[in-house]
C-alpha cells in the first residue's frame, strides 16, 4: 500500500509538471521497477488528479475492511505451499477467487465508462480496467451476453417504480447459471484471440499487398521509365543524326557548289579573257598593221613622188624634153 501512495503522489507531481499519461507511466516504471503499478491504474489516476482530484488516499467506502493481504495470511500461504503445491491460495484462506486474484473490468470508450465519477469510483475501489484501444472492436462480454438478456427480459414490460425495475432485474441476473457466466468469458477471450489474430493477418496481408504493389509499381515504373526513355533518346538520336546530317549535307554542297562555280568562273573568265584578248590583239594589230602600212605607203609614195618630181624638174628645166615622153 506503501508503494501504490507513493506511485500515486509521483503520478501527481507529474501532473503539476504537465507531463502527459505516457510519460508519466514510463517514469514510474523507471523509479519503481516491478513494483510499478498497472497502466490501467496509473491512466485512472493520472485522470482523476488532471480532473482536479487532491487526495491521494483512497476514500472510506462502507463494508468490511479488506484483511485478505496481512502478513498472517501471507505466513500462511508459505507454510501452505511448502507442504501442498496443489492447495490453491482461495482453498486455503477460504477466500474468494476474486479476493486472490483481483476483479478487472473491460468495457468500451463510451462516455458512460470513461466519466469522471466512474472513473473515480474504479480508483477509489482499486478495480483495475481493462484499456480498450480507440476504434477498437466492441469485445467487452457485456455488450454479447449480459446486456441482449436483460433487454428481451425488460422489453415490452412496464413497472410502476424504480424499486420495482431493480428488484427484477437483480433476481433476474441472480438466476443466471453459472456455467452461463463461464462460457459468456470463454466466448469473450475467444473474441479476443479472433482480434488479435485478424490483426496480425491484416498486418500481414498488409505488409504483402505492400510489397506486391511496391514490386508492381516499380515494374511498371521500370517499363513506362524504359519506354520513356527510348522514345527520348529515339527522339533525340533523330534529331541529333538529323541535324548533324543536314549540316554536313550543308557543307558538303556548299563546298562543292563553290568548286563548281570556281571551275565554271575560271572557265568562263578564261574563255573570256581569251575571245578579250584576241580581239584586243586582233584589233591592236590590225590597227598596228593599218597603221604600218599606212605610214609605209605613205612614206614610200612620199619618196617616190619625190624622186618622180626631181626627176621631172631636171628634165624640164635641164634635159631634153623628149625624155619626158
Amino acid at each position: 500500500m506503501e508503494r501504490s501512495l507513493e506511485q500515486r503522489y509521483a503520478i501527481k507531481f507529474c501532473v503539476r509538471l504537465g507531463k502527459n499519461a505516457t510519460e508519466t507511466f514510463q517514469m514510474l516504471q523507471e523509479a519503481f521497477k516491478d513494483d510499478c503499478i498497472s497502466r490501467s491504474q496509473s491512466g485512472r489516476w493520472y485522470k482523476a488528479f488532471k480532473e482536479g482530484r487532491e487526495e491521494v488516499a483512497d476514500e472510506p467506502r462502507s463494508g468490511r475492511p479488506t484483511t485478505a493481504r496481512t502478513d498472517e495470511n501471507v505466513n500462511r500461504v508459505c507454510e501452505v505451499l511448502r507442504s501442498d503445491r496443489r492447495l490453491s491460495i482461495a482453498d486455503t484462506l477460504n477466500m474468494s477467487t476474486f479476493a486472490v486474484h483481483g476483479i478487472k473490468l473491460h468495457h468500451d470508450n463510451a462516455p458512460s465508462h470513461t466519466a469522471f465519477i466512474v472513473a473515480n469510483y474504479l480508483a477509489r475501489s482499486n478495480t483495475p480496467v481493462v484499456p480498450q484501444p480507440p476504434y477498437s472492436p466492441d469485445l467487452a462480454p457485456c455488450d454479447f451476453f449480459l446486456f441482449p438478456r436483460l433487454k428481451r427480459e425488460l422489453k415490452g414490460k412496464h413497472w410502476e417504480s424504480v424499486e420495482n425495475i431493480q428488484k427484477h432485474v437483480t433476481t433476474f441476473l441472480r438466476d443466471i447459471p453459472v456455467d452461463k457466466f463461464q462460457r459468456a468469458f470463454q466466448a469473450w477471450q475467444t473474441r479476443l484471440r479472433k482480434c488479435i489474430d485478424s490483426r496480425t493477418h491484416a498486418r500481414t496481408h498488409a505488409r504483402t499487398h505492400a510489397r506486391t504493389h511496391a514490386r508492381t509499381h516499380a515494374r511498371t515504373h521500370a517499363r513506362t521509365h524504359a519506354r520513356t526513355h527510348a522514345r527520348t533518346h529515339a527522339r533525340t538520336h533523330a534529331r541529333t543524326h538529323a541535324r548533324t546530317h543536314a549540316r554536313t549535307h550543308a557543307r558538303t554542297h556548299a563546298r562543292t557548289h563553290a568548286r563548281t562555280h570556281a571551275r565554271t568562273h575560271a572557265r568562263t573568265h578564261a574563255r573570256t579573257h581569251a575571245r578579250t584578248h584576241a580581239r584586243t590583239h586582233a584589233r591592236t594589230h590590225a590597227r598596228t598593221h593599218a597603221r604600218t602600212h599606212a605610214r609605209t605607203h605613205a612614206r614610200t609614195h612620199a619618196r617616190v613622188h619625190n624622186i618622180v618630181g626631181e626627176r621631172f624638174n631636171y628634165i624640164l628645166w635641164e634635159g631634153d624634153p623628149a625624155d619626158l615622153i
